[in-house]
């Protein structure tokens, strides 16, 4: 099978200081390191810098026990990778997450 390359995509998330740019990938972010996230839905994504790999999931994990992150005060890139599951015959497996 050939490797098809995929192109890189730029996506910025704009908005005023305190208005939820961090919370709300952390949000997405944590919730793609559970176990199950890759395997029913076909593709994750992975934080190409260490740092942002473990800081987004524990803001992620510490919202759903405790809080609201505090306001982020300093401009920040994050650079993720796409992790896609092999495909077979030209099918993804996915389940809808309503089904």
């Amino acid at each position: 099978m050939a490797k098809v390359e995929v192109p890189e995509i730029r996506l910025a998330h704009f908005g005023s200081s305190g208005s939820g740019k961090t919370t709300f990938l952390a949000s997405y972010f944590g919730d793609q390191q559970r176990n199950s996230f890759e395997s029913v839905h076909g593709y994750r994504f992975e934080a190409e810098d260490v740092w942002d790999g473990n800081q987004l999931p524990s803001k992620y994990f510490h919202m759903e026990v405790v809080e609201l992150p505090p306001e982020t005060e300093q401009f920040v890139v994050f650079r993720f990778g796409l992790n896609s599951v092999t495909i077979v015959d030209n099918e993804i497996p996915f389940t809808h997450p309503r089904d």
